[in-house]
This record gives C-alpha cells, structure tokens and sequence, in this order.
C-alpha cells in the first residue's frame, strides 16, 4: 500500500481578460488552489480547485497547517486500476 509522503501546494491568481463590477466589489482576477500528492514509492497525483477570487492564500496555508499534517505518513488510496 502506497504512503503519503509529501504534499505541495500553489495558489495561482488568474486575471481575467474582461473586470467584472458586482454592487459591492470589482473581480480583476480568479484564484486557484493547486495540489500534488506523492506517495513514498513515486505516485504522483495532481487536483485543482477554483477558491474564489480572494481566497488562493487561504487555501494554501489551510492545505499546508490543516491536511497535510493530517495525511501525511498515511496510505494513498487510488481509484485508478
């Protein structure tokens, strides 16, 4: 069974070719959280998710000081056969 041995993440800001003006707000850009999670014996997987359009820094220390402390050390599961 695969281990979890480290995970990596990126939060990437996107700017958006067209601004888009809400009643309270102006959107410039999107943000995206990004994640590689590698097993010890070199499984690789990468996930993506949209985190709104403020929110890439939040993501990426919740992912860093929440989940990988958490996942870390344990087994990989896979739906891949």
């Amino acid at each position: 069974m695969p281990i979890i041995q480290s995970i990596e993440v990126c939060a990437a800001k996107v700017p958006l070719d067209k601004v888009t003006y809400l009643s309270n707000r102006t959107v410039s850009d999107r943000h995206y959280g990004l994640v590689k999670v590698r097993s010890e014996d070199g499984i690789e997987g990468i996930g993506f998710c949209y985190v709104g359009s403020a929110a890439g820094e939040l993501f990426r220390v919740a992912i860093e000081q929440l989940l990988a402390p958490l996942v870390i050390g344990k087994v990989l599961i896979s739906t891949q056969k």
